[in-house]
């Protein structure tokens, strides 16, 4: 992308706002929704009808301009990328303002044109705002950063008898689906390319692990290790069953005790209020 250099970034703006007022729709900055220094706020105003767009720490976020599918897709057609948080002029057409290297525009055709940022920081989140000379002639885009998380359900520590099934359900908590989830007992991968399967309203995404467990040197840790996220483990017990109804009825026991200690502290703390106030 072309870099525009020796420019005044006010007069850039100054440019924008004297058009605008000469009725060109697209350079338009609305100022009843606009956030950061362009309201006198600290840039938590909100959008209500910005689209979101999520993307994991580190990898790249693609923000497209969803112009009108009417829209006169001709030469003289120009879309901008602004930042709303500052009110910073990004790119303008197919030239990159801004001396960030990490923020390219993408412009396959005139629908299809995306502000893209690489290895997206926590600090890009926020407002942005594509702008064409149409009308409507701007989009409101809520760009979100979020940290990928794995969890497995359940207890960190499982205990099961010999000879009975390991059921585990892994899920992938990040906007891009991971390109594979392993499963591993200790080193070893048990499977590869396990089905990956998505909920009716998107992420996270899950994957299960289905074992028949036989003894108890199959105890250890069982780690689920998806492509695009730190892994998660469980630590397997495997028991005979007196074991098994000993360390339930052990978690049992201190449970109660736990809950009985808790009354006795309340019972106490109200006793020595009541010897205070008299």
């Amino acid at each position: 992308m072309k870099m525009l250099s020796g420019i005044n970034q006010s007069i850039i703006l100054i440019l924008f706002v004297k058009l605008s007022e000469t009725g060109n729709p697209w350079t338009q900055i609305r100022d009843s929704k606009t956030v950061g220094s362009a309201s006198g706020h600290s840039g938590k105003q909100l959008l209500p009808d910005a689209q979101v767009v999520r993307v994991s720490r580190g990898r790249t976020a693609a923000i497209k301009c969803h112009l009108p599918r009417y829209a006169d897709t001709g030469p003289n057609l120009t879309v901008s990328w602004l930042r709303l948080e500052d009110v910073n002029l990004l790119s303008v057409g197919d030239l990159v303002y801004t001396k960030d290297k990490r923020i390219t525009v993408q412009c396959e055709n005139a629908m299809e044109c995306y502000l893209k940022i690489a290895q997206v920081r926590d600090t890009d989140s926020g407002y942005y705002q594509c702008q064409a000379n149409l009308h409507p002639g701007s989009w409101d885009y809520r760009l979100e950063v979020v940290e990928p998380e794995t969890k497995i359900l359940g207890d960190k520590e499982v205990f099961i008898n010999p000879n009975s099934v390991l059921n585990l359900t892994c899920q992938v908590l990040s906007p891009e689906p991971p390109h594979a989830i392993f499963w591993k007992y200790g080193e070893k991968v048990l499977k590869r390319n396990f089905p990956i399967k998505e909920s009716n309203t998107g992420p996270p995404w899950t994957a299960s692990l289905l074992i028949n467990i036989n003894q108890r040197t199959e105890s250890g840790r069982y780690t689920c290790s998806p492509s695009n996220t730190e892994p998660e483990f469980i630590m397997l017990h495997v028991v005979d069953g007196e074991a098994l109804l000993a360390k339930q009825a052990g978690t049992s026991r201190f449970g109660f005790y736990s809950s009985l200690a808790q009354i006795i502290s309340f019972i106490l703390l109200i006793i020595f209020s009541n010897q205070t106030l008299l």
